[in-house]
């Protein structure tokens, strides 16, 4: 028997609805710190529907932060856009992480991020599915790099890119432990050491 629009329309909503409660438990607790319970409290709903709608926890956590990778990506994607050089690049990624640390939503996006990294380390499953994500990641910044001229060949943009997103994720956990780090001027920085790598 087929749904009818208004079951999928309800069965939409309370799906988004797990996912946002998810979410916030994430940044609160950690991401072993949630239950299937928690997150049904949250979201005002029985927890049968939280078994209903997903197969694990695992699978309902996963589907609270990748669209926060996914936004992430596009949002360095459309930043480096325009970046003609290394220093100009370097200066378009730190929008995105400014924003990660000034705003209420990114503050909460963040530690999606920083937790959904440390359970990838810990648990296959999960790093195999934030892997496509990191990777669209590098190959973004790789094609800038080798756009600007930063790079001698696809292989050292794709090595340098990791370099980048490397420097990029530790100067947000940094700025995360200690908000006085001058973030910009460590970017600015590595924008000039990248762009001194042209020449070679």
């Amino acid at each position: 028997m087929s749904k009818t629009n208004d079951q999928i329309s309800k069965g939409a909503t309370t799906k988004a609805r797990l996912r946002t409660a998810a979410a916030e438990l994430i940044a609160e607790v950690g991401w072993r710190g949630v239950s299937t319970r928690m997150v049904a409290d949250r979201a005002g709903l029985r927890v049968g529907l939280v078994h209903y709608h997903f197969d694990s926890l695992t699978a309902l956590l996963l589907a609270a932060v990748m669209p926060v990778l996914d936004s992430l990506n596009t949002e360095v994607e459309r930043a480096l856009r325009d970046a003609g050089d290394a220093e100009a690049g370097m200066r378009a990624l730190a929008g995105p992480m400014d924003r990660l640390h000034e705003e209420a939503q990114a503050v909460l996006d963040l530690r999606l991020l920083v937790e959904v990294s440390m359970e990838a380390a810990r648990d296959p499953d999960v790093a195999q599915a934030v892997a496509p994500a990191l990777a669209r990641a590098r190959a973004v910044i790789a094609e800038w790099l080798s756009r600007a001229g930063c790079a001698r060949d696809a292989e050292d943009a794709a090595a340098l890119a990791a370099v980048v997103m490397a420097a990029a994720d530790g100067l947000v956990l940094h700025r995360l432990a200690d908000p006085a780090l001058d973030a910009a001027a460590a970017v600015a920085k590595l924008g000039r050491l990248i762009g001194g790598r042209a020449g070679e």
